[in-house]
């Protein structure tokens, strides 16, 4: 599988959600989120047919982030996500949605990263990040062998190669399906919490034919 063949967000997924005008700006291969509550209904997503992303992963799924800015209030969210079903994180969950998420949250903490698996609408496992540095640009790898996902978060250089430092691991295993249609280049959570985070998720490379790959570069700009 080669990567490099970055999806076209602009063009090839759909925006939706009453906020995203407010929030959300698409340009190319890149989505930005600004000041997005966990409130807030937006999402950027693609179906790539029923089952798509399913079994191991010969190829790891890749993206560069960056968490820009967050609130002193918690809780803002941003997901970037496979899932079964089309809507904002709430209401996946509440439709019992099966779901796998890279989630960039406002924790008590401070900002961190997040890997879940949500199995008909329930949580059966999460693993949060060490507390990351606003501004900074961070590669992750997302990778798959049996049920368990793997997330690799690097800085300085690409996805773990020679002169890359690596940041933390998170791992989550899946229950239930692990064949998912959707995928999210960006989602927000939808519920009565305040608190707004801001980022942006880019070049997302699914690679060739049906072994998923995925590249998120998500840079956090300064806050």
């Amino acid at each position: 599988m080669a990567y490099g063949l970055l999806e076209n967000l602009a063009d090839d997924y759909t925006l939706a959600g009453a906020d995203q005008g407010d929030h959300f700006t698409v340009d190319g291969t890149k989505i930005t989120w600004a000041d997005l509550s966990r409130s807030d209904t937006a999402y950027l997503y693609k179906s790539f047919g029923l089952d798509y992303f399913t079994g191991d992963w010969t190829s790891p799924i890749r993206f560069k982030t960056v968490f820009s800015s967050s609130a002193v209030t918690n809780y803002g969210t941003c997901c970037l996500m496979l899932s079964t079903t089309i809507g904002e994180l709430f209401t996946q969950i509440t439709d019992d949605a099966d779901i796998m998420y890279f989630k960039h949250e406002k924790t008590s903490a401070g900002p961190i990263f997040t890997n879940a698996n949500y199995s008909a609408g329930e949580e059966t496992d999460h693993d949060p990040s060490s507390v990351v540095s606003l501004g900074t640009v961070y590669y992750v790898t997302i990778s798959k062998s049996t049920n368990t996902i793997t997330t690799r978060i690097h800085t300085v250089d690409f996805y773990g190669e020679a002169g890359s430092v690596e940041f933390d691991t998170l791992t989550a295993t899946i229950v239930g399906t692990d064949s998912f249609q959707y995928l999210y280049a960006a989602c927000s959570y939808d519920t009565t919490n305040t608190g707004e985070i801001s980022g942006y998720y880019e070049d997302i490379d699914i690679g060739e034919n049906i072994t998923p790959i995925f590249m998120h570069h998500y840079k956090q700009m300064a806050g």
